[in-house]
């Protein structure tokens, strides 16, 4: 603390030799001096270019030539600020004793010194006052030496907490204006003023203090201003809010993003939103959409899956363009975590069909080795007691054997062997005799002579939907069609039915996960699904409306 001490000293000497005398400015500019060595302007790595020290030379030249009173204030205002900016940066107290000194005796020489010589002759206070600031200044200075810090601190980077100083300066300020407004309009003398201006100052701070974080749990300037501050203005943690809730109630990835993206055209200077979702894995495809309106202001942030274009009223700053990728990064982590979820439960659905296959084939196997036996062993008796049960069991367990052969094949995982290709018109047959005597209109104007087709998943696919259609309502009153067609790429298969229209909410699920449904676990179309994608097809939803519901197989080159 030598160089503050030494630069507040020869402040002291030129305030008390008068600043308007030659030789109270010499030492104002020797104070300059000092501070600036204290508080350089510049790095110690720059080199002063003439031009720099010639507008050096002329300020210093003003300040001997037009130094006043009232300049004075305003540079001693600025000097507290300065030290009372320096109290914020240091977290030992004892490093914190000098400052505080020096702030204090800025703050009694501006009372005692500096504003009296701006009033009239006969509203002046006492000398006394002058002769007290006087002999405190000294007092103060060797307490800064003894109190300060032990050894010289590390220099570093010239750092001041802007907004520590500037309310130091507006707190000093206002209690200098607000005595000298006191003195003025009530006629009271300058003590009896300035104690009434700081005890004015010190009730509006308490109340802002109280307002700025209240005990009783309200909310509180600093709160308010601190989220306007960090949001730039804008409704940044309402938008967390509602992002949050709708992450609880939406399930499915797409339908969030969409829903949370539609929140941000309620900001101030949106004007459209446009996003899209690019596919993530072999069962993701990609997905967006577009609200709003275009505008010459547009940005476009990218993260992970997610791209979206903000179409704003004027160009963004720093901080609100901060917030929106800070948003679109959120949402691209919601979406990938929503998505790994989603892939999560249809493994869980899978594993689970799986484990039961498995059961199923072993007590199968198990059932089939005794029906095997019983076979036999009936086909070699020779009792003549029991001619003709042994006749008809002889009938009846081979068709038994053979159906549950048939069972176990259907059970276990399918293999290449399950998608070979058969006659289509074999199928088609096949089809329309297994669903004789139901509510099913079969359509068909193809030439089915030489074609071909993978029956298993052909048959896998078409009952799904027969059964589904006919389960659909009760299969009251609604008129089902199976409609085979062919084009240059191969078959294609639609059925149709007259029903209720599938709600939006679970078109965007659909061949995606299993869907429960009031019959099922609704893992039939996810299996189906796959199964016509291993098998080079597609399975989709070409129309959903009321009265029109219909599902196409098709190759995959026509989705």
């Amino acid at each position: 603390p030598w160089l503050l001490v030494f630069s507040l000293l020869l402040l002291h000497v030129g305030l008390r030799q008068d600043v308007t005398t030659p030789v109270g400015r010499g030492f104002l500019i020797g104070h300059l001096g000092a501070v600036l060595l204290w508080q350089p302007l510049v790095s110690g790595q720059h080199k002063v270019s003439v031009t720099e020290m010639v507008v050096f030379a002329l300020v210093a030249s003003a300040m001997g030539m037009w130094m006043s009173w009232g300049l004075s204030l305003l540079w001693t205002l600025l000097l507290a600020g300065m030290f009372g900016g320096k109290l914020f940066l240091h977290s030992s107290a004892r490093a914190r004793v000098p400052y505080w000194l020096a702030l204090g005796y800025l703050v009694f020489a501006l009372i005692g010194l500096i504003l009296p010589q701006l009033l009239p002759l006969d509203e002046r206070p006492p000398e006394l006052l002058g002769y007290l600031v006087g002999w405190l200044g000294p007092l103060l200075f060797v307490s800064m030496l003894v109190l300060g810090a032990p050894r010289a601190e590390p220099r570093g980077p010239a750092a001041l907490d802007f907004v520590g100083s500037l309310v130091i300066m507006l707190v000093l300020g206002g209690v200098l204006l607000g005595a000298l407004a006191l003195m003025f309009l009530t006629g009271v003398d300058y003590l009896p003023a300035l104690l009434k201006a700081l005890a004015i100052m010190a009730c509006g701070l308490a109340l802002l203090g109280w307002a700025w974080n209240p005990r009783q749990g309200f909310a509180g300037l600093g709160l308010v201003i601190s989220r306007h501050a960090l949001s730039g203005g804008l409704p940044f943690d309402r938008w967390l809010s509602e992002v949050a809730d709708l992450a609880l109630h939406e399930e499915m990835p797409e339908p969030f993003v969409a829903k949370a993206i539609e929140h941000m055209l309620s900001w101030p200077g949106m004007r459209g939103v446009r996003w899209e979702i690019v596919g993530q894995g072999a069962d993701a495809a990609a997905a967006g959409g577009e609200l709003g309106q275009h505008t010459a202001n547009a940005v476009t942030l990218s993260h992970g899956a997610l791209q979206v274009t903000l179409h704003t009223r004027h160009a963004l700053t720093p901080t609100p363009l901060w917030q929106v990728d800070l948003m679109v990064r959120l949402l691209a982590e919601f979406y990938l975590a929503k998505l790994q979820a989603q892939r999560l439960q249809a493994f869980s659905y899978v594993r689970a069909v799986h484990e039961t296959g498995a059961r199923v084939t072993h007590e199968v196997k198990n059932l089939l080795q005794s029906l095997d036996t019983l076979c036999f062993a009936l086909t070699q008796a020779d009792s003549g007691r029991k001619i003709e049960a042994r006749e008809l069991v002889m009938h009846q367990l081979p068709v038994i054997s053979q159906r549950l052969h048939a069972a176990l094949e259907r059970i276990r995982q399918p293999v290449v062997e399950d998608i070979r290709e058969q006659s289509a018109s074999l199928w088609w047959n096949a089809l329309q005799a297994r669903y004789e005597g139901q509510a099913v209109l079969f359509d068909s104007d193809a030439d089915l002579g030489t074609l071909r087709l993978p029956g298993a998943m052909f048959d896998t696919v078409a009952d799904n939907l027969l059964r589904n259609a006919l389960e659909k309502d009760g299969g009251v009153s609604l008129r089902i069609t199976a409609r085979f067609m062919t084009n240059e790429y191969g078959c294609i298969l639609d059925v149709e039915d007259t029903g209720e229209a599938i709600p939006a909410e679970r078109v965007s699920a659909l061949f995606v996960t299993p869907i429960a449904s009031a019959t099922g676990l609704g893992i039939g179309l996810y299996q189906a699904a796959r199964l016509a994608r291993a098998g080079g097809f597609s399975l989709t939803l070409a129309e959903n409306r009321q009265g029109c519901v219909r599902f196409r197989l098709a190759p995959h080159v026509l989705q």
